[in-house]
């Protein structure tokens, strides 16, 4: 029984099976929500794919973030993967 559960896949194939399933698209984000609470291995792979980009709203009476918005839009090494 115990070598049952040290039985493990590729961490290769589990990052397909993940890729499959983000380039499903959005109707799939329920399910990488849950993916990401299998283990911690796979929250970080999922999370790459559930917040791969950051929009962010800037209204006229929160002028203090603008520059870091401007910050985030013109360094694009800001914007790579985790």
């Amino acid at each position: 029984m115990g070598e049952e559960y040290s039985k493990r896949i590729p961490t290769e194939l589990e990052i397909k099976i993940l890729q499959h399933i983000a380039d499903e698209g959005e109707d799939h984000h329920p399910v990488l929500v849950e993916c990401a609470l299998v283990c911690k291995a796979w929250t970080e792979h999922v999370r790459r794919h559930l917040y791969y980009s950051i929009n962010m709203i800037i209204s006229r009476g929160h002028a203090k973030s603008r520059p870091y918005a401007n910050t985030l839009t013109c360094a694009a090494s800001l914007r790579t993967g985790f």
